[in-house]
């Protein structure tokens, strides 16, 4: 699954090693792309975040969606403190969406959620794809050197 994914964001968490080398590739998602988060333990959780950029000196307004998954609510969740529907974005400044991937089973899982950056800007659907596995890599310390 993360192969074919892989080309369209580059994004793919097997491990949180893996995730910080890939991850610079390409550090935010694009709308209307696919937003990758990767292979996640049952039982353990994945934060992204995305970043509602307003680089213009005027105020406008950014719009983001709610989740919507035909496997059900809570596998793909926003935090509290995320915004919601239509929101401000001051001029020069921005607005963070914390998206979280829980899953209860190991499959693979889908979720949509539709964005729009700022005003005149079309709303595009984003694709979320994440996949909940046994178990996942881990090791300590978190950096070898060799």
């Amino acid at each position: 699954m993360v192969d074919s994914v892989l080309p369209h964001l580059g994004r793919a968490f097997a491990s949180r090693a893996f995730a910080k080398r890939i991850w610079r590739l390409r550090p935010r998602f694009r709308i209307g792309a696919h937003g990758v988060l990767g292979a996640v333990a049952r039982g353990d959780t994945f934060t992204r975040t995305f970043e509602f950029y307003n680089s213009r000196a005027i105020e406008t307004n950014g719009y983001l969606g709610d989740i919507d998954s035909p496997q059900g609510a809570g596998l793909f969740t926003l935090s509290p403190d995320s915004p919601k529907g239509e929101f401000l974005i001051a001029g020069e400044s921005s607005k963070i969406a914390t998206f979280t991937f829980a899953p209860t089973e190991a499959t693979d899982y889908r979720a949509t959620v539709r964005m729009r950056r700022a005003d005149g800007c079309p709303e595009k659907p984003v694709v979320l794809i994440g996949t909940g596995v046994d178990a996942v890599l881990r090791w300590s310390p978190p950096q070898i050197d060799f």
